[in-house]
């Protein structure tokens, strides 16, 4: 098993977390002198936002 896989297995058993997303979607935003994007490998949310 890789490391992504067990992390996610032990953020899917974690009560916090409320949604976990997999390359679903690209981030935007503007660091004060260009346009930057990624899309991460995971998105996790948890009750904290």
């Amino acid at each position: 098993m890789t490391f992504r896989a067990h992390r996610l297995i032990l953020l899917d058993r974690e009560p916090e977390v409320t949604g976990i997303a997999s390359q679903s979607f690209w981030l935007h935003w503007h660091d004060g002198k260009r346009r930057r994007r990624h899309a991460p490998d995971y998105f996790v949310q948890s009750h904290a936002g």
